[in-house]
């Protein structure tokens, strides 16, 4: 499959024109659209959101190095301490309050390692639900650009069609001229049944250009979801002229909706929003950490020699005062998360209703082809008949043509059902959660 890929991203980078089927195009915008490329690089912002929150779990240590140069007389006091370099004339009362500049340089190293913190757990959960639910985001933006390359495929397919039979009629009309021409020649029609084949020619024509520009059209959606360059021309294999399955694998109950990406991100987002209310709580309640210093004191550079000393020890921190941020925090939390929960319970009942909807037209679109089959059928049965009745003079040229833009009406009813049916299925299965990965 990636050697398919590589090869149809080497064709559209170095030639004119790339030959897709419509699984090669639902290959291509997996890698190429820049829609899951921007989803794909979303989710992966959001996972770092537990990177973020391990400080809850894992020590951190901090290195520093300070200069100083003071004359204030704690400082110095502590600075000589530190240094071991105080002596008894330090004690006189004019050098402890007026004394000289002291310069002073210090390499320290601390490590605080968390024991107990609810608010960093809770945050660590919160953030790790946020990243599954973005996940889950992502999961039903692949399948909503797979749907959508599906479409735009069978689009260009129809559009194309349109083309063809348009190009179909513009020849019989003419082969309709001819007989004209000939049947005029031998006195058994007017001159008027050949200007009636020119009006209906001049109409057919211009239908040719509409439908070459729609055709255009369809196929420069299509390349857009595919993120190919406006200069790269797509050449469609597959066509509308085959048989498409009329039915889908599995019954869709409750389960079918789980697997939709939407409805995972919503459940994700209610853990993620039941947890951070959780996690306001804990912030009002205190922490435990251990923590360990070690540090290096000299009077001429950082790194020159003097003395050193360490500390140990376990800290209890709390911040019981937050005036009213803390309550406001948790009634914050406590709305989303209410919020969190509706949204949960709609995105279960639009995919529900969406899954019954959607089959419900798949069956509509089924039933509508076998009615055009059928009509097909019969305006070929009928032009058939109406071409005899022209060729022995016994109907005028109108009739013929109503009879064969009948056929030709006919002929795009059972392309446009083909495409519709097929479509329908897509969509189908896109409600289903059959293309969220």
């Amino acid at each position: 499959m990636f050697i398919n890929i590589f090869i149809l991203m080497y064709q559209a980078q170095v030639a004119d024109t790339v030959r897709l089927r419509v699984e090669d195009a639902v290959r291509m915008a997996r890698r190429r659209n820049w829609s899951l490329v921007q989803a794909r690089a979303e989710s992966d912002a959001r996972a770092q959101g537990r990177l973020l929150a391990s400080r809850a779990f894992l020590p951190q240590l901090s290195l520093r190095i300070d200069a100083i140069r003071t004359t204030d007389p704690v400082q110095v006091f502590g600075t000589r301490l530190r240094q071991e370099r105080f002596r008894a004339a330090d004690f006189d009362l004019d050098a402890l309050n007026r004394p000289a500049p002291l310069n002073g340089y210090s390499i320290s190293a601390e490590l605080t390692q968390p024991i107990v913190s609810p608010e960093g757990i809770y945050g660590y959960r919160t953030a790790g639900y946020r990243a599954r639910a973005q996940k889950e985001s992502e999961r039903h933006m692949t399948g909503r650009v797979v749907f959508a390359t599906i479409r735009s495929y069978w689009d260009a397919v129809l559009m194309r069609g349109r083309v063809r039979a348009v190009e179909a009629a513009i020849r019989a009309a003419r082969q309709h001229r001819r007989k004209a021409s000939d049947l005029r020649a031998q006195g058994v029609v007017t001159g008027l049944d050949e200007k009636r084949v020119q009006i209906r020619l001049a109409e057919l024509e211009a239908r040719q250009i509409e439908a070459e520009t729609d055709l255009d059209l369809a196929i420069g959606r299509l390349r857009l979801i595919l993120g190919l360059d406006t200069a790269v021309a797509i050449r469609l294999v597959d066509t509308l002229a085959v048989p498409v399955e009329s039915y889908l694998e599995g019954n869709c109950t409750d389960g079918c909706v789980e697997t939709r990406g939407d409805v995972g991100a919503s459940s994700y987002g209610v853990k993620a929003s039941e947890s951070e209310v959780k996690r306001a709580i804990a912030a009002n309640l205190p922490s435990l950490v251990a923590f360990s210093r070690i540090a290096h004191y000299s009077g001429s550079s950082p790194f020159a020699s003097g003395s050193g000393d360490w500390t140990v020890g376990v800290a209890l921190v709390w911040n019981p005062f937050r005036a009213l941020s803390g309550v406001g925090e948790i009634n914050r939390a406590r709305a989303e998360r209410a919020a969190a929960r509706a949204g949960y319970q709609a995105a279960m009942s639009r995919a529900r209703e969406e899954i019954r909807a959607q089959e419900s037209r798949f069956n509509a679109a089924r039933k509508r082809l076998h009615v055009a089959r059928e009509r097909l059928v019969t305006a070929q049965t009928a032009l058939e008949q109406a071409r005899l009745r022209y060729s022995q003079g016994v109907s005028d040229i109108t009739e013929l043509l109503d009879v064969r833009a009948q056929f030709d009406s006919a002929r795009l009813g059972l392309l446009q059902s083909l495409h519709d049916v097929t479509v329908a299925r897509a969509l189908f299965q896109f409600v289903r959660g059959d293309f969220d990965p």
